[in-house]
């Protein structure tokens, strides 16, 4: 069965503890996928995209990577700033689950 809910970006994020969804208590998420929404998503100079990075049982994972759009040779994705405020950011994940 799939499942979908939204939640709103971090004020603050924190690469110590990166955010989660967590879904019912009566299911186990065998799968998920991200999506990110909202201007904070063009970051100044940068564009951002999230990732899942883990499941553990009802809990989704991710984080949020960043690359230049100005940089003048190629440039590598890199996880957000510490502090980096996404708030404006809606995360859909879209899961799995049995």
């Amino acid at each position: 069965m799939l499942k979908i809910k939204s939640v709103a970006g971090p004020a603050s994020y924190a690469t110590a503890t990166p955010p989660t969804v967590r879904f019912g208590e009566f299911e186990k998420v065998l799968n998920a996928s991200i999506d990110a929404r909202g201007a904070a998503m063009r970051l100044t100079d940068y564009v951002v995209r999230a990732e899942v990075t883990a499941i553990a049982g009802v809990t989704v994972t991710f984080r949020l990577y960043r690359i230049s759009t100005v940089a003048a040779t190629p440039a590598a994705w890199a996880e957000v700033a510490d502090a980096t405020d996404l708030s404006g950011v809606t995360f859909t994940v879209i899961a799995e689950t049995e």
